[in-house]
Parts: structure tokens; sequence; C-alpha cells
């Protein structure tokens, strides 16, 4: 399993195995008040999975700071639910979209997504707070 796509989004949600997502591409929030609460992220990863892995694994997603003390987090399961339809010897996407609303930056700095797949880090993403003159 790796992750051919990775993104930040206002929002974000998967229906018939495709994205839709709104207000994407970033990865700096501005703010003139630090700790600050952004109202919504939205997580976008695409996972390109080998049917023949096992059906179901262990993800979590994790928003840590520079110390990577977790801000926040989810855990789940993801996985392939109908490989019959995948041609043997291919793999397919898995899109992914978590929306963490009201998030609490308690500080300015780097921070980072961590997507853990059965525990081990697969893939992050960088985000930065600046903190602003008001």
């Amino acid at each position: 399993m790796r992750v051919t796509t990775s993104l930040l989004a206002d929002a974000a949600t998967v229906c018939d195995g495709k994205l839709y997502i709104h207000g994407a591409g970033w990865d700096t929030i501005n703010s003139s008040v630090v700790p600050m609460v952004h109202p919504s992220i939205a997580v976008v990863f695409v996972l390109e999975v080998d049917p023949v892995e096992e059906d179901q694994h262990r993800v979590e997603i994790r928003l840590v700071d520079d110390a990577d003390t977790v801000v926040v987090g989810v855990k789940g399961h993801v996985g392939v639910s109908d490989s019959s339809n995948v041609v043997p010897g291919t793999t397919t996407n898995l899109p992914v979209a978590l929306n963490f609303p009201t998030v609490t930056f308690p500080h300015a700095g780097a921070y980072r997504f961590v997507l853990l797949i059965n525990d081990a880090e697969l893939h992050s993403l960088k985000l930065s707070v600046v903190a602003t003159a008001g």
C-alpha cells in the first residue's frame, strides 16, 4: 500500500469511490490570534492498494506538532471491500477523506497530519500555523 495523493482542504467526502473536495491544496494557516481555532480541515489521501493484501487495515490519522504532541486524531479501518472487480495483478485506488471540525492549534509553528497503517507511519502531510500581526 502506498499514498499516491494527499492534500488539505476545507471539506471533502467520498461518494461512489470518488473524491469531492472543496477549497483544497493549501498548507498554511495565518492567524492574528494564537492559540487559534480553525473551523474545519479535511485531510484527503488516495491509497494505492493491492487487492491481494488483507482486506482490512487499521488506520490512524493524527495531527501532531513539531514535538510530536498529538493535537487531534482518529482511528478506523480501510480496505478493498470487493476485489472481484479488480483485474488480477493490478492495484486499485482507495480514496479517503476525513473532516476535522473546529481544530484548536495551541501555538504557531510546524504541524503535520500523520497517516499510520497497521501502526506504521506510511505518510505525513505538513501544515504551518503562522502568527500574523493583528
